[in-house]
């Protein structure tokens, strides 16, 4: 893996919490390697714009089967509300954290 300047963060254990969601203000990457780097990348939930591509992550799946008919138009509102509800609360709890 290339070296870059925000590595320093990326090493620091403080900016990972659980082990597995970093959360990190002075890393301006969005999408950052994972840990162990094999693993694949994550986002970087610090940033305001993670929360917009885990959204839209998470209705380019959904969109398609909606329309595909494989979920019910009543079920998708459910889906949907359910998953943005989390999306909000999970979104201030890290923030909270990053404090």
């Amino acid at each position: 893996m290339k070296s870059t300047p925000y590595d320093i963060y990326w090493n620091d254990g403080k900016n990972w919490k659980w082990h597995l969601i970093y959360v990190c203000k002075d890393d301006l990457r969005i999408i950052v390697p994972k840990k162990p780097t094999w693993a694949g990348r994550t986002l970087n939930f610090a940033h305001p714009k993670s929360y917009l591509v885990l959204l839209l992550t998470i209705l380019a799946i959904t969109v398609p089967a909606v329309f595909l008919g494989h979920i019910d138009n009543f079920l998708w509102g459910g889906i949907f509300a359910s998953v943005i509800a989390g999306i909000i609360i999970f979104y201030y709890r890290v923030q909270l954290y990053a404090k």
